[in-house]
């Protein structure tokens, strides 16, 4: 079986023709939501079978069209979240890419999947104090979300000194939330005032406190900004020459 891109839907339909593949849109939701109901739903749904099939030439041109349309400054990075499967992670990895994380398993994950430290982007909005530590000590790259992550950097770093550890390696940066608008797709917003993620800078006072935090702590070493994901058609401006980091495939970040 060819897995070139342009046979993939006569592939499909002949998996489906073969009775291969699953094509009802599975059980109807519970009427009510009990611990029974719910456990007789997961029951219903595990005895469903699906086939999903991933065009890993399209993958691999898209990854090359990344590094080839960037600077070399630029270092792109899978978003977990997107496509949590080892398989993805590895060709990631294999293409030079780095990968971004949400939680600590998936930092985990990337770094047991053959990633660099360095290229392991830790952006979740609600570290604790011993994931951070942990990210200190591996060295990955994290993206403090609030000033109270700022402060607790400060901390483990005074602990790590205190102890006699020698400096991380983890480049360290802050989430800001520019409110520049909402996307064209309101649920996936992420920089609109009341957004979970990052550090608002919609008043003096708030930007200011960016300001202070920079000025305050000397490891803080990256600004991180993360708006809204706009079809090529509209892109109409040139990533600056500093810019370090490109999410890859939903997310578009600079830091």
């Amino acid at each position: 079986m060819s897995s070139r891109s342009e046979d993939i839907p006569a592939v499909l339909r002949a998996l489906r023709q073969a009775g291969a593949l699953c094509v009802n849109e599975g059980p109807a939701p519970p009427a009510e939501t009990t611990a029974a109901s719910l456990a007789a739903a997961v029951e219903a749904s595990a005895a469903q079978k699906a086939a999903v099939v991933y065009d890993v030439d399209a993958l691999r041109a898209n990854f090359a069209l990344c590094n080839a349309a960037f600077a070399s400054s630029f270092v792109h990075a899978l978003s977990v979240k997107t496509a949590p499967l080892a398989f993805m992670v590895r060709e990631a990895v294999a293409a030079g890419l780095g990968v971004e994380c949400a939680s600590f398993g998936e930092c985990a994950s990337a770094l047991a999947l053959g990633c660099k430290p360095e290229h392991v982007l830790f952006d979740s909005p609600a570290k604790t104090v011993p994931e951070l530590r942990w990210a200190l000590e591996v060295g990955i790259t994290v993206n403090a979300d609030n000033l109270v992550e700022l402060e607790r950097i400060e901390a483990l770093i005074a602990e790590r000194s205190a102890r006699g550890a020698p400096p991380s390696a983890s480049v360290l940066g802050f989430r800001i939330n520019p409110i520049v608008a909402g996307g064209e797709i309101a649920c996936f917003a992420v920089s609109t005032p009341d957004s979970k993620f990052g550090h608002p800078i919609h008043t003096p006072e708030r930007r200011e406190a960016v300001v202070g935090a920079f000025r305050r702590y000397a490891w803080l070493s990256a600004l991180m900004v993360h708006t809204l994901a706009l079809p090529a058609r509209r892109c109409r401006c040139s990533p600056p020459e500093h810019a370090r980091w490109s999410i890859w495939p939903t997310r578009s970040r600079r830091q």
